[in-house]
């Protein structure tokens, strides 16, 4: 994926962090959440629930200039460099700091050192792509609408695939994921949906979208 293809841009038009959580293996609709800027009112009430996590998961939390919302994940397993997942969540935090000095570089770059990987992370096809409710992949559940084998033309009809509470839904808004499971899993995901009364997908944005993450 090549990140200055969807709109990224400098100074005041950079990706601004807005959010910072951690989740426990995959329960997202449980996850501690931190906004901000938090400067002194760091909720440190938080913290033994973060700290007592076994299997981790952290996701930053990005605004575009144009309001899209993205956010990069990765998951803390025994082949992280950071040997315990207290290590991890601490790493994270101190990465964010209060938020202000944190980009999709240091955040990319952050997860190339803790994966032990030569590669910088996002720059090969994605394993799988997954459209979901943010915050609710697994209730109701997510839907994996591309893998390896369907090739990298992506297909036209694919809206047609997904149930009608991913097209459709009053829950949350809703992404599409590019999703990868070595060295470490680790994701990127970018709002496609608008919101009327409902958020609803939007098929150019699913279309497009999807074929920036193919390539």
């Amino acid at each position: 994926m090549n990140f200055d293809e969807i709109g990224i841009g400098q100074g005041n038009n950079a990706p601004l962090l807005f959010r910072l959580q951690f989740a426990q293996k995959k329960a997202w609709e449980r996850a501690i959440r931190m906004d901000f800027p938090i400067g002194a009112n760091f909720p440190i009430e938080f913290m033994p629930a973060i700290m007592d996590m076994t299997e981790p998961a952290v996701e930053f939390f990005f605004r575009l200039a144009d309001k899209r919302r993205c956010f990069f994940g990765v998951r803390w397993s025994p082949a992280c460099s950071l040997d315990a997942p207290a290590d991890f969540v601490l790493s994270a935090l101190e990465l964010c700091g209060e938020g202000a000095a944190v980009t999709f570089e240091s955040v990319r770059s952050w997860i190339k050192v803790i994966s032990r990987s030569d590669h910088q992370p996002f720059s090969r096809c994605p394993e799988f792509l997954e459209i979901g409710i943010v915050d609710s992949w697994r209730d109701p559940p997510s839907h994996v609408i591309w893998q390896p084998s369907h090739g990298k033309d992506w297909p036209l009809d694919a809206l047609a695939w997904l149930p009608p509470y991913l097209q459709e839904t009053d829950i949350n808004y809703i992404a599409i994921e590019a999703g990868y499971r070595s060295p470490l899993d680790h994701w990127f995901g970018l709002e496609i949906s608008h919101k009327n009364k409902l958020y609803q997908i939007d098929p150019l944005s699913l279309s497009s979208v999807a074929q920036w993450m193919l390539t």
